[in-house]
């Protein structure tokens, strides 16, 4: 997904576009926040194995392709 863009996706659009992906029907905060949660996590990894990268940009945070 990262990939798609050079310049990075915000966290939110990430979390957006994979909910959306896979069918979540998150229709409770808490429902929503346990899978945003899991999302951060995929990206966490992401930037572990240094595929990816965190910036703060415009007051949001970016993840960004190595």
């Amino acid at each position: 997904m990262l990939d798609r863009s050079a310049h990075g996706l915000s966290h939110e659009d990430i979390v957006s576009f994979m909910c959306a992906r896979y069918d979540v029907k998150a229709d409770q905060l808490s429902m929503f926040m346990l899978f945003r949660t899991a999302v951060s996590a995929y990206v966490r990894a992401l930037v572990e194995e240094n595929k990816a990268e965190f910036e703060i940009e415009n007051f949001r945070v970016m993840i960004k392709p190595i």
